[in-house]
């Protein structure tokens, strides 16, 4: 399949699948991962399994690409909720930041 059809099949469904990506991502992801990251994502693994679909209606379409984005959102929850890089042991820069800052303002206003 060339790259221009299966743009054609797969465009008209981006604005639709960027809005079930807003509805669903976790807010715990958001300062990691945009909606249209994940749209961008479903649309690559679409690309790659498009020649597959038997019927490519637009009603087939979607609900093929409806779950394509719930598995790249799930991918997207697994990868970023690994203890390694848990959201959730994250600390703000800037507040880590700022207290430098202030620790370091009093050890100057003390000499």
């Amino acid at each position: 399949m060339m790259i221009e059809d299966a743009e054609q099949k797969l465009e008209p469904f981006r604005k639709y699948l960027t809005v079930l990506a807003e509805l669903h991502l976790d807010r715990r992801l958001r300062g990691k991962l945009d909606p249209s990251d994940v749209v961008q994502q479903t649309f690559l693994r679409a690309y790659t399994a498009l020649a597959e679909v038997r019927n490519p209606g637009p009603e087939v379409l979607a609900a093929w690409l409806r779950k394509i984005l719930a598995s790249t959102l799930a991918d997207a929850a697994k990868h970023y909720e690994r203890d390694k890089r848990s959201v959730g042991r994250e600390r703000s820069l800037e507040a880590d930041l700022d207290r430098s800052a202030s620790g370091f303002a009093a050890w100057l206003a003390a000499d």
